[in-house]
């Protein structure tokens, strides 16, 4: 019995050692199919960072069109209210310009020397028929013999002469009446579109708009003196934004004029929108010596319900394996 006993313990630590050595094994192929997972898992992340471009961003709008007053004045009545939808030519405001402008706009357009030209034609003209009619006299003289044929010369040259001055005093006419045209164009459409057919200068002018859109700023208050050239409204069109970000060179290079990029915003949690890139500058800016250079480059992206407004911060995330789109806008 004691040998029997002895042989059932060597086997069953036998049987043990076998157990421990294959679960150890089991362990180590288990050990090795995790680090290797997460190997791959990793390299997986790195490859997608590699792909896209995280960036941070600011909206501003494209082609903003500064409304401004092209006479000093004092503001009448306001007609619109921001981010307002207006059409072209509509009247934004009306501001009073000075008596003393009025006047003086309206010395510009009378144009005084047209009536001096008109007055100097008429004299050519009483003059030529004067010497028209004394020639006619000579000329009867001449025939009934009581004067000599040589008389009629010099009244001949001297209606030439004053026809010669009637023809340069109506081109002199022709190119003042040219000048008072344009300058009345000018004023008019200084004077937002006022018809100046009658000759007058009115006092109240309006302020319009050359571009449909919205009204995105306002620099103007009800009864407010303004000066010459004042930035009184800023319009623009909403449809499309801009999108301005800060690039490093390192990230610089990766880009391309037509990429793709995802935008998002905390103004609209759980939404993304589509954007292009516009603008590759040629040139950083630069901060100074000890201050990296960067690159501003645009992205422009569809504003379909009008959400986004200047100075939006938000989120670009810029697909750098996109083919680039020359169609993008």
């Amino acid at each position: 019995m004691p040998g029997l006993e002895k042989t059932f313990i060597e086997k069953r630590k036998a049987h043990l050692m076998l157990k421990r050595t294959t679960l150890s094994g089991v362990g180590g192929i288990f050990i090795a199919c995790l680090a290797m997972a997460l190997i791959l898992m990793d390299g997986w992340q790195q490859a997608a960072a590699q792909d896209t471009l995280a960036l941070d961003g600011k909206i501003y709008y494209r082609a903003v069109r500064k409304i401004k007053n092209h006479y000093p004045g004092e503001i009448v009545e306001i007609n619109v209210k921001n981010f307002q939808q207006v059409s072209q030519d509509e009247v934004l405001a009306t501001y009073r310009i000075t008596r003393e402008q009025q006047q003086e706009l309206q010395h510009e357009i009378d144009f005084t020397s047209i009536q001096k030209t008109k007055i100097s034609i008429e004299e050519v003209m009483t003059e030529i028929n004067k010497k028209e009619r004394e020639k006619r006299s000579v000329t009867n003289l001449v025939n009934e013999g009581l004067a000599s044929p040589m008389s009629g010369y010099d009244l001949a040259e001297d209606i030439q002469v004053l026809i010669l001055k009637k023809k340069y005093l109506e081109e002199e006419l022709a190119y003042l009446k040219r000048q008072q045209a344009r300058e009345k164009d000018r004023i008019s459409e200084e004077l937002g579109g006022v018809s100046l057919a009658s000759g007058i200068i009115p006092r109240v002018i309006p302020i319009t708009t050359k571009l449909p859109g919205y009204v995105v700023k306002m620099g103007v208050i009800p009864t407010s003196k303004i000066e010459k050239n004042r930035v009184c409204f800023e319009v623009t069109k909403l449809s499309l934004i801009l999108i301005r970000c800060k690039v490093y060179e390192e990230d610089y290079i990766k880009l391309s004029l037509g990429q793709k990029a995802v935008i998002t915003s905390q103004g609209a949690p759980g939404k993304e929108y589509t954007a292009h890139l516009s603008r590759l500058p040629l040139r950083p800016t630069d901060k100074g010596y000890e201050a990296l250079s960067y690159y501003l480059v645009d992205f422009i992206m569809p504003n379909p319900d009008l959400k986004f407004r200047a100075g939006n911060r938000v989120k670009v995330k810029v697909d750098l394996t996109s083919k680039v789109d020359p169609l993008a806008p």
